[in-house]
C-alpha cells in the first residue's frame, strides 16, 4: 500500500515541480511524517523557487504541496476531516447537512428527527469503515426516520446500521435505488416502511424478512411490485396502504400473522400465487373488478377470514385459494366462473352452503374436502366429480347430482359420515374405488342404467348400508368388482336387500361374501351365472327368489355355504331344475285374480300399489315378487306372487277401480 502511494507522490512531485519557475530533478531523500520518500536523481533544488508560490498558477505552493501530500497518504483521514468540517460548518444551523458521497448529501431535521439523503448516484460506502467515519455520526443516535429520495442508486450494507432509534423507512418520489440489503438499516427496529415506484427486483424476499417489528407499509406511485417476490414476509404487518399500485406480487404478504385487513384499490391488475397466504387475522377483504388473476393459493391459511368479494373480471378460483380459510360462513360465486380448482375451499370447516352457477363447467380435486357443507347442489353444466372432492364433509346429508355427471372420482365421498342417502343419475358411468369408503349413515343406494364401472371399496364400511338398486347389464367381472367382499360393499356394510335390475347377467364368485345382515335377495331371469361362493357367510339370508327358468349356478359350488339360513328358494311355476344352486325350490304361488274392466291396459297397474295391497294381508315385503301377465292385447290376465314358507295367505282378489285406477283387495286361506 505504502509503495503504491510514494509512486502516486513521485509523479504528483514530478508534474508540479517541473514547470517555469521549479525543476525537482535531484535525487535527494526527503523526511517525512510518514516515513522517507526518494526523490529522483537531478540539479538541486532552489529553495527560492521553492518558498515561492508560482505567479503563473502552474504550479502549486508549498502549503498546497503538504496537503496534497496527506492527501495521498491518508485519504480515509482527510475524509473524514472534509466530512467533519462539513458537519461543522453547517451545525450552527438547527438542521445540520453535509455530503455523503460525489453528488450526495445529506441533512438532519432535528425536529422531526428525520434525515433525508439526496442528491445523485451512489452515496459512499462504510461497510469496512468505523462507526466514526459516517457522515452524520454525532446525530446517529438522534435519528429516527431515513428519507432516501431522487436518484440516489445504491444503499450500502451498514449505512444505517448504527441509527439506534431508526424505526422508519421511506424510499421516496422517483426513487431509483438499485441495491437495498436487510444490512443497510438495524431492520429489527423498523416499524414503517415506504416505497416509491422504481425499485428494482434486487429489493427481494430477504429484505423485509427479519423486519420483526414492521406493522405499516405504504406503497406508492405505480411501483412495479410484480418484479418482486415475497416482498414482505412473515413481517407484524397491521397496515398495508397501496396507492397507484398495479399489482400485487406472489407471496408479498405471506405469513403477515397481524395484518387484519387491506383495501386494494381500483389500479391492481393483477393479485401473484399466494399473495396473501397465511395472513392468519385477515378478517375480510374485496376485490376490485380491475383485478384479473386465478388465485392460486392466493388466501390460503386465512383462517380469520369470513366473507371476500370475488370480482366479476376473474373467470376461475385457482387451486387452494381459500383452502384453510375456517371462519368462511359463505361465498357468492359469480356468473362468469368457469372452473373452481383443487382444494380451493379445502378445511373450509364453517362454510355450510354454497351455491355454484351453472357457468362453472369443471370442480377439481378435493375442493370441499373437509368443509362445513350440509348441502350441495352441482348444476348441469359439471360433467365429473373429482377425486376426495367432498371428501370429509361430515355435516353433508345430501347431494344433487345432475344427469350430466358422467364419473364419481376415487374417495369422493369418503367418509361423508351423514349422507344418508344417493341417487345415482343415469349419466354416471364409472364410480372409482371407494368413493363412498366410510359413509357410515348411508342407508340406500340406487344406480342408474349406464354405469359401466364400479371400483372396489366404494361402500367400503358403510355400516348402516341396508339398500342397493342394482339396474344395469352387468357383466361378470363388473358385477364382482360391483358387490365382492373386497369390492363395494364389503363385509363391514349393514345391507340387509338387494335388488338387481332386469339388465344384469351375472353374478359373480364372493359378490355377496360376508354380507352378514343380508336378509333377501330378488335375482332377476335375466341372470344366467351365478358364481361359486356369491353368497358365502350370509348368515342372515333366509329368502331368494328366483325369477329365471334354469339354475343360474349349477356349475358353482358353495354358491350358498353353511352359514346360511336359506332352506329354500322360491322360484316361478316355469323353473325347470329340481334345485337352485344346490338349495331345495319352492314353487308355491299365491294366485292373484284381478277384477277390472277390459278397458284397463297393464302399463295402468301400478306395481307398488300391487305390493302395498299384499303386504296388508300379513305377508312381508322382502318375500314377495310380482309376475304380471298380459295377452296379446296387453290386457291384464293375472298377477302372480311368489312368497317364502312364510306366507299364510292363498289367494289375494285385487279390484281395480275403473275410474281411479286405484287397487283394493281382499284374501282368502286355503
Amino acid at each position: 500500500m505504502l509503495k503504491d502511494k510514494l509512486i502516486k507522490l513521485f509523479i504528483v512531485l514530478t508534474f508540479t515541480l517541473t514547470g517555469t519557475t521549479m525543476t525537482c530533478v535531484a535525487t535527494k531523500v526527503v523526511p517525512f511524517s510518514s516515513g522517507n520518500i526518494a526523490v529522483p536523481p537531478s540539479a538541486p533544488v532552489s529553495k527560492t523557487n521553492v518558498a515561492a508560490e508560482t505567479s503563473s498558477g502552474s504550479g502549486y505552493s508549498i502549503q498546497a504541496m503538504k496537503a496534497k501530500i496527506n492527501e495521498i497518504i491518508n485519504p480515509q483521514k482527510n475524509k473524514t476531516e472534509l466530512r467533519e468540517t462539513n458537519s461543522q460548518s453547517s451545525s450552527s444551523s438547527s438542521n445540520p447537512s453535509g455530503s455523503c458521497g460525489n453528488s450526495c448529501f445529506w441533512k438532519f431535521n432535528k425536529s422531526t428527527k428525520t434525515l433525508t439523503i439526496s442528491g445523485k448516484k451512489e452515496m459512499d460506502d462504510y461497510s469496512q469503515s468505523e462507526s466514526s467515519d459516517v457522515s452524520w455520526y454525532t446525530y446517529e443516535n438522534e435519528i429516527e426516520s431515513v428519507t432516501i429520495e431522487n436518484d440516489i442508486t445504491s444503499i450500502e450494507n451498514e449505512m444505517f446500521y448504527n441509527c439506534s432509534k431508526l424505526t422508519s423507512v421511506t424510499l421516496d418520489g422517483d426513487n431509483s435505488v438499485q441495491c437495498f440489503t436487510s444490512g443497510s438499516f438495524p431492520i429489527d427496529q423498523i416499524t414503517s416502511i415506504t416505497l416509491g415506484k422504481n425499485l428494482t427486483p434486487r429489493v427481494n424476499g430477504d429484505t423485509f424478512k427479519t423486519c420483526e417489528n414492521l406493522t405499516t407499509v405504504t406503497l406508492n406511485d405505480e411501483l412495479a411490485l410484480n418484479k418482486f417476490t415475497s416482498l414482505f414476509p412473515y413481517t407484524q404487518i397491521t397496515s398495508v396502504t397501496l396507492n397507484n399500485i398495479d399489482s400485487i406480487p406472489g407471496l408479498a404478504f405471506q405469513g403477515c400473522s397481524s395484518l387484519q385487513s387491506i383495501n386494494i384499490p381500483d389500479s391492481v391488475t393483477s393479485i401473484g400465487t399466494g399473495a396473501f397466504q397465511g395472513c392468519s387475522s385477515l378478517q375480510s377483504i374485496e376485490i376490485p373488478d380491475s383485478v384479473k388473476f386465478d388465485g392460486k393459493d392466493a388466501f390460503q391459511g386465512c383462517r380469520s377470514l369470513t366473507s371476500i368479494k370475488i370480482p366479476n373480471s376473474i373467470t376461475a378460483i385457482g387451486s387452494s385459494m381459500f383452502a384453510g380459510c375456517k371462519s368462511l360462513t359463505s361465498i357468492n360465486i359469480p356468473n362468469n366462473i368457469t372452473s373452481i380448482g383443487d382444494h380451493a375451499f379445502y378445511e373450509c370447516s364453517s362454510l355450510t352452503s354454497i351455491e355454484i352457477p351453472d357457468t362453472v363447467e369443471f370442480i377439481g380435486n378435493g375442493t370441499f374436502a373437509y368443509s362445513g357443507l350440509t348441502s350441495i347442489e352441482i348444476p348441469e353444466s359439471v360433467t365429473s366429480i373429482g377425486t376426495a372432492t367432498f371428501k370429509g364433509c361430515h355435516s353433508l346429508t345430501s347431494i344433487k347430482i345432475p344427469n350430466s355427471v358422467t364419473s364419481i372420482g376415487e374417495l369422493a365421498f369418503l367418509s361423508c359420515t351423514s349422507l344418508a342417502s344417493i341417487n345415482i343419475p343415469n349419466s354416471v358411468k364409472s364410480i372409482e374405488p371407494e368413493a363412498f369408503n366410510k359413509c357410515t349413515a348411508l342407508s340406500s343406494v340406487i344406480f342408474g342404467n349406464n354405469i359401466d364401472y364400479i371400483g372396489q371399496g366404494v361402500f367400503y364400511a358403510c355400516n348402516n348400508l341396508t339398500s342397493v338398486t342394482v339396474n344395469n347389464d352387468y357383466t361378470v367381472s363388473q358385477l364382482s368388482s360391483l358387490v365382492c367382499s373386497d369390492g363395494i360393499l364389503g363385509a363391514y356394510t349393514q345391507i340387509q336387500k338387494v335388488i338387481l335390475g332386469n339388465n344384469v347377467t351375472a353374478i359373480d364368485p364372493e359378490a355377496f361374501a360376508d354380507c352378514t345382515n343380508l336378509t333377501s335377495i330378488e335375482i332377476p331371469k335375466t341372470v344366467r351365472f351365478i358364481g361359486g361362493e356369491a353368497f358365502a357367510n350370509c348368515s342372515s339370508l333366509s329368502h331368494v327368489v328366483y325369477l329365471g327358468t334354469a339354475d343360474p349356478g349349477k356349475n358353482s359350488t358353495n354358491v350358498f355355504d353353511e352359514h346360511s339360513k336359506l332352506a329354500n328358494v322360491t322360484v316361478t311355476e316355469s323353473y325347470q331344475d329340481e334345485v337352485f344352486c344346490g338349495k331345495p325350490v319352492s314353487k308355491r304361488e299365491i294366485a292373484v285374480e284381478i277384477k277390472i274392466d277390459d278397458g284397463v291396459k297393464v302399463d295402468e297397474i301400478n306395481t307398488d300399489d300391487l305390493i302395498r295391497i299384499i303386504c296388508e294381508t300379513g305377508i312381508p315385503e322382502d318375500a314377495i315378487s310380482i309376475d304380471v301377465k298380459t295377452n296379446d292385447q296387453n290386457n291384464v290376465v293375472s298377477v302372480l306372487v311368489y312368497v317364502n314358507d312364510r306366507s299364510t295367505a292363498d289367494k289375494i282378489v285385487v279390484q281395480v277401480n275403473e275410474k281411479t285406477k286405484q287397487c283394493e283387495s281382499t284374501s282368502e286361506s286355503a
